[in-house]
């Protein structure tokens, strides 16, 4: 008995290395033609032209003309802390709210910029120089490069905003244009740095000054000529073409980043477990880099496309469903593309409804009253008007004895009548996501 036992373990033994040995062979056939698929396509980028590293694509920017140094200098002297970063956000969902600065808030207003009138001049010194580029040395990989303080642009473009309203109200109306349009040249060099995060926070400041423009140029009658050489600048077409740079950025810092892995120069916490582990799955993340690209061209592709194309084409959400359970690395560098898009779209939404607003102030300058329908701005005014990012339908638009309003119908794609709300909690909003300029005209 003892003597078949044994003989069972050995051939269990035996088994058992020839299993391994089988899986050894498969690992090594299945790592070495991946390894060169992996070469041929890294291969064929290059001959492409295809940036493959950050420093490909490392903005050329003249210290001279570099905004961002005079940025630093204004990092260097926030003190808005946190309470009165909060007080400043409820400030400006207010005003989208259509709420009237009260005069406690704005003597405290008055306080806080006064406190920070250096950093909004600094702002708008900036915003005259033609580069933006924070981080000198851009031979080291993505996670290691020095950006912004998110905060610190959050914070200082909302108070450069709110400072315009205020100078309107003041009757320096023409000033205050101004600041808003020098606001939207900084975020618009701010975006000269091709980060997706940058991107986002650029995005988010613009909204935030979007707003304060609104409230003041709304409100207001303001002479044709001014009203062109605003429809001139304000538009979104920077950060139509910034997206798609945003993501060809991200694809380049997650190639680094995991072809550096491979090398052992970079450590990824992909949440498998110990070397062994990810010795054994190797192969698949060469496959996995080339599936990755695939995505990340995905994503530029949708970014050169109206929102509501990219939308309804389903093409990254199906693409995103179709992930293999074993490509880890997915979740890791890939970003929520979807929402991107979205968030760029509300964007878009409140430059187009502006410049159709502000086509008809012009209008009626001219011609007495606003238009009975949008057709009449172009192209007298306007070369074409904007559709709706959500639908690609002509914006809503509603002449009313009390004035006008141009709406977007927002992500429900129902027309909530020109309501909406500033806090977006959900790509598809139940409650009303309308994004509106509105004008009443006062007696």
């Amino acid at each position: 008995m003892g003597y078949r036992l044994k003989k069972i373990i050995a051939w269990i033994g035996i088994g058992l290395v020839a299993f391994i040995a089988v899986g050894l062979v498969i690992r090594a056939v299945f790592n070495y033609t991946n390894g060169k698929k992996l070469e041929k396509f890294l291969g064929q980028m290059k001959s492409e032209g295809i940036p493959l590293t950050l420093k490909d694509i490392e903005p050329e920017c003249n210290p001279r003309e570099n905004a961002a140094l005079i940025w630093k200098t204004a990092e260097a002297m926030f003190s808005i802390d946190r309470e009165n970063r909060t007080f400043l956000g409820k400030i400006i969902e207010g005003f989208f709210a259509d709420k009237p600065i009260s005069e406690e808030e704005k003597q405290r207003l008055h306080d806080l910029i006064a406190e920070n009138q250096d950093i909004i001049r600094l702002i708008l010194e900036a915003s005259t120089k033609p580069c933006f580029k924070y981080e000198e040395q851009w031979e080291i990989p993505r996670y290691n490069l020095k950006t912004a303080s998110v905060i610190n642009i959050i914070q200082g473009t909302r108070l450069l905003g709110i400072d315009a309203v205020i100078k309107a109200e003041d009757g320096r109306v023409e000033e205050a244009i101004d600041q808003c349009l020098a606001a939207r040249r900084f975020l618009q060099l701010y975006l000269q740095e091709p980060f997706l995060i940058s991107y986002l926070v650029a995005t988010a400041c613009m909204k935030q000054v979007a707003v304060c423009f609104n409230k003041i140029v709304a409100e207001r009658k303001i002479e044709t000529d001014m009203l062109k050489k605003i429809l001139k600048e304000w538009n979104c077409s920077p950060w139509q073409g910034g997206l798609v740079r945003s993501f060809e950025s991200e694809r380049i810092y997650g190639l680094e980043a995991v072809l550096l892995h491979l090398k052992g120069e970079y450590e990824m916490n992909l949440g498998l477990g110990g070397k062994l582990f990810y010795w054994v799955f190797r192969p698949v993340y060469k496959s996995e880099i080339i599936w990755l690209m695939g995505h990340y061209d995905c994503m530029q592709k949708a970014a050169g496309m109206h929102y509501y194309a990219s939308r309804d084409s389903r093409e990254l959400e199906q693409r995103m469903k179709s992930t293999p359970w074993y490509y880890k690395m997915a979740g890791l560098f890939l970003p929520n593309a979807v929402t991107v898009l979205f968030k760029r779209a509300t964007l878009e939404a409140m430059f187009d409804t502006a410049r159709v607003g502000i086509a008809c102030k012009i209008y009626k300058n001219i011609h007495g009253d606003f238009p009975e329908d949008l057709a009449e701005l172009a192209p007298e005014i306007l070369g074409e008007v904007p559709v709706d990012p959500f639908t690609g339908n002509h914006l809503t638009y509603k002449k009313q004895d009390s004035g006008i309003i141009v709406y977007s119908i927002g992500s429900n794609l129902k027309d909530d009548g020109g309501n909406g709300t500033w806090q977006i909690t959900s790509i598809v909003m139940e409650k009303p996501d309308d994004w509106a300029w509105k004008e009443v005209i006062k007696k």
